[in-house]
């Protein structure tokens, strides 16, 4: 069964920066208000047009910032987002959110909000959701059918479980820092012990004598205490780098972790256009379970369409960029699919309007 038009937008990273949730709210009203007149006004080259409004808006992952909130305060994307969740509750449209790397927690609340008649709609992985078996296959929007990820699944190095680690351990290091700071301070001593022990081990045979000639209930209670201040220890540094990341850096030190030649290094496909993510191999060929014509992910933060790649099977590939300010790239862009064609628009803050994207 064919469905009506779709807006995708993905890589809001709400709790990131404060702009990015103001310019998304301006979005979402303006989109409100085609809705309710029925068409959507859009700037083109030639002049203005309206085009359909959609059935769906599709959120395609990292929509909040659960991983760099800003000042590493997890409380960020709560406040920032509180008035873009309440205009998606009233949005009249369906909206579909595709949790992504940066917010796959939100993955675990799969369903439908406010209640099962509500707006939003919560779904892991990918949509459409049906049939986890092989292939996926697309939904059909005209003569095309097409399939929405975030687009983390193209990463080489980090599996899922590494980078849910990593995220897990950010968390519960936020948290015990926020409940007892003083508690972490302690442990950090017992953990830099920990470290000195493992690199001198040959200090440790006197410690396991000392420990023997106590009672094993006592020496038992001892070590426990000793790993659970270690690992206090361990989450107090964690926090530490968290905060040191998120300070503002050297605009040298900003530029080498942004660049390309660092997301190549450790293997993300962050700031790739299309061609180069499937040219490079981060798309497999190989492995392509999806059965549609055309791939709509994220993640890249680079907006693009491209042409038709026999490489990838004949599919198209379209990024929907991201709403994160750069000044190196373009942001604030979208996707607008119809039975006719995908095609990249970009809000414009300053007019309250949306027009066409050009690629470079």
């Amino acid at each position: 069964m064919a469905s009506g038009p779709v807006i995708a937008i993905s890589d809001t990273h709400i709790g990131r920066q404060k702009g990015s949730a103001i310019r998304l709210t301006r979005f979402l009203d303006w989109l409100n208000e085609g809705l309710h007149a029925g068409m959507l006004p859009v700037e083109t080259t030639n002049g203005e047009k309206n085009l359909r409004v959609p059935e769906k808006l599709i959120l395609l992952g990292d929509f909040l910032e659960l991983w760099r909130p800003r000042e590493a305060d997890y409380t960020s994307p709560v406040r920032d987002g509180y008035r873009i969740l309440d205009s998606l509750f009233h949005l009249g449209c369906h909206t579909i959110y595709v949790p992504g790397n940066h917010d796959d927690v939100a993955a675990r609340y799969f369903g439908t909000y406010p209640d099962q008649n509500g707006h939003l709609k919560v779904v892991p992985k990918h949509y459409p959701q049906e049939g986890e078996g092989e292939p996926k296959e697309g939904e059909r929007i005209g003569n095309l059918t097409y399939f929405f990820l975030h687009g983390h699944q193209f990463s080489r190095r980090w599996s899922p479980g590494v980078l849910k680690f990593v995220d897990f351990v950010g968390r519960v290091s936020y948290e015990a820092y926020e409940v007892s700071p003083r508690a972490l301070q302690v442990g950090s001593i017992f953990f830099v012990l920990s470290l000195i022990l493992a690199l001198f081990y040959a200090i440790l045979p006197p410690w396991a004598h000392l420990l023997g000639q106590l009672p094993a209930l006592v020496t038992a209670l001892l070590v426990v205490v000793w790993i659970i201040l270690a690992v206090l220890g361990f989450a107090f540094f964690w926090r530490q780098l968290q905060l040191a990341w998120n300070r503002p850096r050297h605009e040298y030190v900003s530029g080498f972790t942004e660049s390309p030649a660092f997301n190549r290094l450790i293997g993300k496909p962050k700031y790739r256009r299309i061609d180069d993510l499937v040219n490079r191999h981060y798309y497999k060929r190989g492995k392509d379970t999806i059965n549609a014509d055309v791939i709509v992910f994220g993640h890249t933060h680079v907006p693009g369409c491209s042409r038709t790649l026999a490489v990838a099977k004949g599919k198209t590939f379209v990024n929907t960029g991201s709403w994160v300010e750069s000044d190196s790239r373009p942001h604030d862009t979208l996707a607008y699919i119809d039975e006719d064609r995908p095609q990249l628009l970009q809000w414009d803050d300053e007019t309250r309007y949306v027009h066409e994207f050009e690629e470079n």
